[in-house]
């Protein structure tokens, strides 16, 4: 069906891509799409430059997903929590590194591209991959830390999406 209510999207990491999958369905089925945020991944069409981590064995699992800071330390220094979430890290890692990317017709809402200043795997290039997504306005927005700043700047990435959405609506 199209139309229906206005709708925003907002995706980190693997969620950035399922986020813009789900828009590129969501602007087929000509439903209202405000605005795309993504957060802590490189623009779908730029490469993968990173060496594979799906098929590690358990111990160069960890040791790589500590020295890339893809989870938080205090996550890494859980013992109990790393049992419960290694089976998902690894589930996310294979995803996001499976993911295909297929060329299509760019998205016509604003993206909104995030990412930690302080992140060894983020660069502006890759930020900026996701303006070729869209023939709406683009822009990126650094937040202080690593890639895991999404928890600590929870206030400041609401009030962004908050104040995006405000003039849009």
């Amino acid at each position: 069906a199209s139309g229906g209510s206005p709708t925003a999207l907002f995706g980190h990491g693997l969620g950035a891509l399922i986020a813009f999958e789900t828009a590129r369905r969501l602007q087929a089925r000509l439903c209202s799409l405000l605005a795309l945020f993504v957060s802590g991944q490189r623009g779908p069409a730029v490469a993968n430059a990173t060496p594979s981590l799906g098929d590690l064995p358990l111990d160069q699992f960890v040791a790589q997903l500590r020295r890339r800071q893809l989870v938080p330390a205090e996550l890494l220094c859980d013992p109990d929590a790393m049992r419960l979430f290694l089976p998902v890290l690894r589930g996310e890692v294979a995803m996001l590194e499976n993911y295909h990317y297929e060329a299509a017709q760019p998205l016509h809402c604003p993206i909104v591209a995030c990412d930690g200043l302080a992140d060894p795997h983020a660069s502006r290039g890759d930020a900026e991959g996701w303006k070729l997504e869209t023939t709406g306005r683009f822009s990126i927005q650094r937040f202080g830390g690593d890639r895991s700043y999404i928890h600590r700047e929870k206030e400041a990435l609401t009030a962004l999406i908050g104040n995006h959405l405000s003039v849009m609506v």
